[in-house]
């Protein structure tokens, strides 16, 4: 398979973004840094966040996510703030085998509802910071309380999903 552009190896059949990005590295250097959360714009470095403790998080977010009634391959439409939540909730939505849908936090509460309905998300995750649209009934809303129970599950494992 040539996909313009790239030359590389194609992903394997069996492919999931989070275990590609985390496992890894939270396996052979689980204390280093994978990420640093600024406290303000000057860069006043407020969390280090090592790549297992990342883990972690995830694998607990993919088992509440497990315990939903969403389908494998179930589309998550992200409205949240630049946290850690948001990159959490992403990857915790790839190693459970959804789809996450990354917003940026600029869109209008209009933009988003036109992503919402083109999407076909089932679940639109929001932390509470940012307006939201009149959401539709066939879409589920999971506000700060559930993002913080999903963090309390057990691990999970990463699910099997398909390279697309």
């Amino acid at each position: 398979m040539y996909v313009h552009g790239y030359s590389g190896e194609p992903p394997p059949e069996s492919f999931n973004l989070a275990r590609y990005c985390l496992a890894a590295s939270a396996e052979s250097t689980p204390d280093k840094t994978a990420l640093i959360l600024a406290e303000d714009p000057e860069g006043s470095v407020a969390l280090h966040v090592s790549y297992k403790e990342i883990e972690d998080h995830v694998l607990r977010i993919a088992s509440g996510f497990g315990e939903l009634d969403v389908a494998a391959g179930a589309r998550i439409f992200l409205r949240m703030g630049n946290t850690l939540d948001y990159a959490l909730m992403f990857f915790g939505a790839n190693a459970a085998g959804l789809v996450p849908i990354p917003a940026s936090a600029m869109l209008s509460p209009t933009e988003v509802e036109v992503v919402l309905e083109d999407s076909g998300a089932e679940l639109l995750v929001s932390d509470g910071t940012l307006p939201l649209p009149e959401i539709n009934s066939d879409i589920e809303l999971m506000g700060a309380d559930g993002i913080a129970a999903l963090k309390k599950h057990s691990p999970a494992a990463y699910a099997d999903t398909h390279k697309d």
